[in-house]
């Protein structure tokens, strides 16, 4: 054999055992992660925060081992029990933005700073 033949030979072989590798660890990947990645579908597009949660929703998630969480939604998608055409207009209304600490995640929704910030001020 040649050695540009050989080389090319070694080159295709490298490239089989290096694809094998990567598509062995994305099918241990997907097995490992597929029990925890079910809830992604209560996820949907939004042109101006590319996903926000599905409105109306109400589903569990694990986000640690042996730590359950309901996360339930109003029509708008927010984790919120009221809905907008529930709040009483004729009080102060304090809204909430942020990241996972204003979500809540890996805490119940009575136990949220916004239900506990309702609870206070009414």
């Amino acid at each position: 054999m040649k050695k540009s033949n050989k080389t090319l030979f070694s080159i295709i072989v490298l490239l089989i055992c290096v694809s094998l590798v990567i598509a062995g660890a994305e099918i241990i990947c997907q097995v490992s992660f597929l029990q925890k990645l079910r809830y992604w579908g209560e996820f949907v597009p939004d042109k101006d925060l590319a996903w926000t949660i599905r409105p109306n929703a109400s589903f569990e998630v694990e986000w640690y081992p042996g730590i359950k969480q309901t996360i339930t939604t109003n029509e708008l998608g927010l984790r919120e029990t009221k809905n907008p055409s529930e709040i009483d207009h004729n009080k102060t209304v304090v809204m909430l933005q942020g990241d996972s600490n204003i979500m809540g995640y890996g805490i119940q929704q009575e136990e949220l700073r916004t239900t506990s910030k309702n609870q206070s001020i009414s």
